[in-house]
């Protein structure tokens, strides 16, 4: 058994085939969370889940890069409202801040933005005792710092309690990861792990890490891994993750296997 911790089975990339993808996950036992980005989203992934009794969950959330694309400004009701619809909804995310591409001259109220969302979305994992699942992502060379962000944001939360949750597609530092495992988070890792350029820092992150706190992830049907580089992703790639993680650790494909999926069922409580 695996379990993908982050898919996108609910976006327009599987428009013509959800179903079809889902039954073979399901034929191969293949677990996952298909992860909302905004409302509509959200309320798709929701529906994917209802039509299995188990193996396929769902999470609600507003993703960094839409705070301000969207038609009304974010309110946790609404999300409260789907959470409270579904037994299957079992995360609140994907949340998070995202400083890759600001808007250039409105960067500042942009950054405050995403920082209450964030905030107001770890309050609703807590409220409703469901994980948190956190994206961010950095600009290369301009600040703000994303993982410092959300860091301190955690921290300052965390007197009233943090919801248990993932940092998703983590690309930071050994040092990054290991705060957000002591703030009690796991470290979710992506294909990239296997891309033979480019990626020995999350290589060695991922090798230096307990595999207790790390959930394999495909982030599908975006950043397919190696020997499926640059095509579509899907959920049961995430044996490939798996298997180079094992690699990477010394380890037998069957323990990364057994662990992970272990480690995601106690997280999201199925």
């Amino acid at each position: 058994m695996l379990f993908d911790s982050h898919a996108h089975v609910n976006f327009e990339g599987f428009a013509d085939d959800a179903a079809a993808v889902l039954a073979d996950c399901q034929a191969k036992d293949v677990w996952l969370v298909n992860v909302g980005s905004q409302l509509a989203t959200s309320r798709q992934a929701i529906m994917l889940a209802e039509h299995y009794p188990h193996g396929v969950y769902a999470a609600v959330g507003l993703h960094a890069v839409h705070v301000s694309d969207q038609p009304e400004p974010f309110r946790a009701a609404d999300y409260a409202e789907l959470i409270e619809s579904s037994s299957k909804v079992v995360a609140v995310g994907e949340t998070g801040v995202d400083y890759y591409r600001l808007p250039v001259g409105k960067e500042v109220q942009e950054v405050g933005r995403q920082r209450e969302v964030f905030i107001q979305s770890l309050r609703l994992a807590r409220k409703y005792d469901k994980a948190l699942i956190m994206h961010t992502r950095e600009h290369p060379t301009k600040p703000p710092a994303a993982y410092a962000d959300l860091l301190e944001i955690l921290r300052s939360e965390q007197a009233a309690g943090l919801p248990r949750g993932v940092i998703h597609c983590f690309l930071g530092t050994l040092e990054e990861a290991q705060q957000f495992i002591d703030l009690g988070f796991y470290v979710g890792i992506t294909g990239i792990v296997t891309f033979s350029k480019k990626a020995e820092r999350l290589q060695a992150v991922a090798k230096a890490l307990p595999l207790e706190k790390i959930l394999i992830e495909t982030d599908c049907p975006y950043l397919a891994p190696e020997p499926h580089r640059g095509k579509r992703n899907i959920p049961q790639y995430v044996e490939f993750v798996a298997r180079k993680i094992a690699q990477l650790k010394s380890l037998t494909f069957e323990q990364v296997a057994e662990q992970t999926t272990a480690s995601a069922r106690s997280l999201f409580h199925v």
